[in-house]
């Protein structure tokens, strides 16, 4: 291999883009090759052939790949939409709040802001009538009016939003709040105001707890007594002192019963972020 490389070298010295070179092969015979320059300085000039991978390697690989990608991708998915709702949910609550600040500048504490008798419809002695889903009905035609009277004056004046239907089809006659995020707000006039915060307007599931989140204005003393356990609390999420004591296991089982309602308590607890134990699939 010495005198291969002493006689190209040689050869070399004396031609620009062709060399020949003479290699030995013992004593018997003495053959000539021709190989342009590039050839005499790859470093692959000695391999027959380069490596590469067969069909069968890449689409072993491939399989696998993919049967990854389908266990991984739907627990990825998961964590993400809990991040997308919870960072929504808290955009939701923040801004409720500074409106209710901003409302206060203009009309006061909210103890003397003012509202229209609850619109639920009652019997001859002052009960709720319920409907076949256990739900008191709600009048059709004051209900969303006092609503209106009531976000026209102290709310909608200090938030953004896309638009305001008074009688939404698409969520049972309520006064919905429309958000550029696609989110919405359903708003009726019962005991406080309730909110009802969706996080993905009009796509399913629309259920509570899985992608509608309660809030509440609460004007009486009474009324935040009774769904916040503090009567100088005049904004936040549904607790019901008289159904328990307020401590996250409380909130934690009746989230996963039926009180789907206290959800978002339960996420405020958790400081607006959905825990690995969340009873319900987002």
């Amino acid at each position: 291999m010495n005198r291969f490389f002493k006689k190209c070298t040689r050869n070399i010295s004396n031609a620009f883009h062709t060399v020949k070179c003479y290699v030995n092969r013992g004593y018997a015979a003495r053959k000539t090759a021709a190989f342009t320059l590039a050839e005499v300085f790859s470093p692959h000039y000695y391999s027959p052939r380069k490596a590469a991978f067969t069909l069968a390697e890449v689409l072993i690989t491939l399989g696998i790949i993919g049967v990854v990608a389908a266990l991984t991708l739907p627990t990825l998915m998961a964590n993400h939409r809990k991040i997308e709702y919870a960072s929504r949910i808290k955009k939701f609550y923040s801004s409720m709040q500074q409106a209710i600040l901003m409302a206060q500048n203009d009309y006061g504490d909210t103890k003397y802001w003012t509202t229209a008798p609850n619109s639920v419809i009652k019997d001859e002695d002052g009960n709720p009538i319920l409907d076949e889903n256990g739900n008191a009905q709600y009048d059709p035609d004051a209900g969303p009016k006092a609503t209106m009277a009531f976000l026209n004056t102290y709310i909608l004046p200090y938030i953004k939003y896309t638009k305001v239907i008074e009688k939404d089809p698409d969520f049972n006659y309520w006064t919905t709040i429309y958000f550029s995020d696609g989110g919405t707000a359903q708003v009726w006039n019962g005991s406080c105001i309730d909110f009802k915060y969706d996080v993905n307007g009009l796509n399913n599931p629309n259920r509570e707890g899985r992608d509608q989140f309660r809030f509440l204005i609460c004007i009486t003393p009474e009324a935040r007594k009774i769904f916040f356990g503090n009567q100088n609390q005049s904004f936040g999420t549904l607790l019901i002192v008289s159904q328990g004591r307020d401590d996250r296991n409380q909130a934690l089982n009746r989230c996963k019963g039926t009180q789907t309602s206290v959800c978002s308590r339960l996420l405020e607890i958790d400081g607006w972020e959905f825990k690995d134990d969340y009873p319900w699939k987002l």
